[in-house]
């Protein structure tokens, strides 16, 4: 009887589950993290700009930014081809903290431990391919 009542339970959420889904996964633009490397010292350093995608980048930034990099102080011109982006722990941390709190609210419907292992897996999934897709596309140099 608690199983049916639980599957049950479970055909009547997933709907709101997966539009909850959808809205976690909207800010994860906001924590892709932009960066390149140093013509001088060739280390990474951070670009202080928000895009999903290179084209978007290109349109609210140009085709070349400059840059300053933070260890030596060198101003510099990047291609937007040049801009990378990374996975992102605040993201993981985020999606890690999403999985216990619905561990912690979802205790008695019984599918607790494979909500709580599946949200931070599909979070974790969802920036990787924002980050893939970043980085696979090309834009034509002028």
């Amino acid at each position: 009887m608690a199983i049916a009542k639980n599957v049950g339970l479970l055909n009547k959420s997933l709907p709101y589950f997966g539009n909850c889904i959808k809205f976690w996964l909207f800010p994860i633009i906001l924590f892709m993290r932009l960066s390149t490397t140093c013509i001088s010292c060739h280390k990474s350093f951070k670009v202080k700009a928000r895009a999903r995608t290179r084209p978007d980048l290109q349109m609210k930034k140009g085709d070349y930014l400059k840059l300053s990099c933070p260890n030596c102080a060198r101003q510099q011109e990047k291609h937007v081809n040049d801009i990378q982006t990374g996975l992102s722990p605040l993201l993981i941390i985020i999606g890690i903290l999403a999985g216990i709190l619905s561990c912690i609210f979802l205790w008695e419907m019984g599918f607790i431990s494979t909500l709580s292992i599946i949200i931070p897996i599909i979070i974790w999934q969802q920036d990787t391919i924002l980050c893939r897709a970043f980085n696979n596309y090309r834009v034509l140099r002028k």
